[in-house]
């Protein structure tokens, strides 16, 4: 499914006006974590090659964005995804 230009533009100019309150992030990244457990699971047992929990926090607020990109231009959340879908990703993990 391709992301709507005018979806990651709105989301982008809506996150940058927003960043000032930090519980923006804070409530993001919480939803994010909540929503897709497995990958949060699967971020979270990178920490050493992501250099941290800063970075874990990181990762998953982009993660978010990218939701809420989806999500803006398809009308509704993406699918909750389960570790079968990451087994890709993990073989491809040295």
């Amino acid at each position: 499914m391709a992301l709507k230009k005018d979806a990651v533009t709105a989301v982008i100019a809506e996150a940058g006006t927003k960043m000032s309150d930090p519980n923006y992030s804070a409530v993001l990244v919480g939803g994010f974590v909540q929503g897709q457990p497995a990958i949060t699971q699967f971020v979270s047992a990178h920490d050493q090659e992501l250099g941290g929990a800063d970075a874990i926090v990181n990762v998953i607020f982009h993660a978010a964005l990218i939701g809420l990109f989806y999500q803006r231009g398809n009308g509704r959340s993406p699918r909750i995804a389960s570790f079968e879908d990451l087994t890709g990703c993990r073989a491809a993990t040295p």
